[in-house]
């Protein structure tokens, strides 16, 4: 049941995310690209503001297990979910994104069943504006974090 808690959650925040727009990740993990929309667009990357008004947006994620991301807001295409399967924590990327953007990510453990602890944080230029923690099995280690550019 607590499998069936956790893989529900999951689907909440990965629905909430499909709205957004996303990137891609170096995450020694599987990658996928979902578009709702038909334009391409290319993620960002990168370690500092650039010089186009962009902001540097850095999510951190710590797990003591593996973890599947799912990230939005990151890309020009919005309707585009990168979903980052089975990575090792810790895991860290940073984008570049248009301001008045709303990027997130969520994170989840590959084993549901397993207990752990899990937490991420979202920085914009450098300073945290989101953090979120979760310890024990199931639904409670699917965490997010999220913030407006």
């Amino acid at each position: 049941m607590r499998a069936l808690d956790a893989a529900a959650g999951l689907v909440v925040v990965a629905a909430l995310l499909t709205g957004c727009s996303s990137g891609s990740g170096d995450s020694g993990g599987a990658e996928r690209v979902k578009s709702s929309g038909s334009s391409e667009s290319k993620g960002g990357g990168g370690d500092s503001a650039a010089s186009d008004g962009k902001r540097s947006v850095e999510f951190k994620v710590a797990s003591d297990q593996p973890v599947d991301l799912a990230l939005g807001g990151v890309t020009e295409n919005s309707g585009e979910s990168v979903d980052i399967k089975n990575v090792k924590a810790p895991w860290s990327k940073t984008y570049q994104v248009d301001p008045d953007r709303y990027p997130s990510i969520a994170a989840a453990p590959v084993d549901a069943g397993k207990k752990g602890k899990i937490s991420c944080e979202m920085l914009v230029d450098g300073k945290s504006v989101d953090t979120d923690s979760g310890q024990g099995t199931g639904s409670s280690l699917a965490v997010s974090c999220s913030g407006s550019t």
